[in-house]
């Protein structure tokens, strides 16, 4: 994400190694083999999806419907986006349409934790649970940690699941 803030920042920078570990873990403990779908990643594919998108992909994340994308079922969709409101909208309408989809849908994305934003709000009142992520995460290709703290959020019917899993890394509600 670049910024006037952050004049080093970039939309490419990758989830961390140890957070893609974990959400790899937590993916499997689900029971799926792999993450499904992530719409916002590079051609290097670091999560290791079945299907992805990326900006040279036509269409790209912000146009496909991710839950009607993935014609079996069960899905599971991981996404780390550019940090634009374009995006944060995209995950709010994707979060509200996966409730209409299989019961076996899940979707996690890594975010800013901004609380006192709309986008944030919008997004934590579709979500079935977030964790908040302690200290700033250095994505990679970052020389230094973000500016700003992380949020895990995740929309499916396992949010306990999602707590138990995640809640080391921070506070989980």
């Amino acid at each position: 994400m670049s910024s006037k803030r952050n004049p080093a920042a970039s939309n490419n920078w990758q989830t961390p190694s140890h957070l893609c570990e974990m959400i790899d873990f937590f993916v499997l403990e689900m029971g799926f083999d792999r993450v499904t779908l992530d719409p916002a990643t590079t051609q290097e594919n670091p999560m290791g999806a079945e299907f992805i998108r990326t900006p040279e992909c036509d269409p790209d994340g912000l146009q496909t419907e991710w839950f009607h994308l993935l014609h079996e079922d069960p899905r599971f969709v991981y996404v780390n986006p550019p940090y634009q409101a374009a995006w944060y909208a995209k995950i709010h309408l994707e979060g509200v349409r996966m409730r209409g989809a299989h019961e076996n849908c899940h979707m996690i994305a890594l975010l800013p934790a901004k609380p006192g934003t709309q986008y944030f709000a919008n997004l934590m009142g579709t979500a079935s649970a977030n964790c908040f992520v302690t200290g700033r995460l250095t994505f990679r290709g970052a020389t230094e940690p973000a500016p700003f703290e992380s949020s895990l959020m995740y929309w499916g019917n396992k949010p306990h699941h999602f707590r138990a899993h995640f809640e080391e890394l921070g506070w989980v509600i």
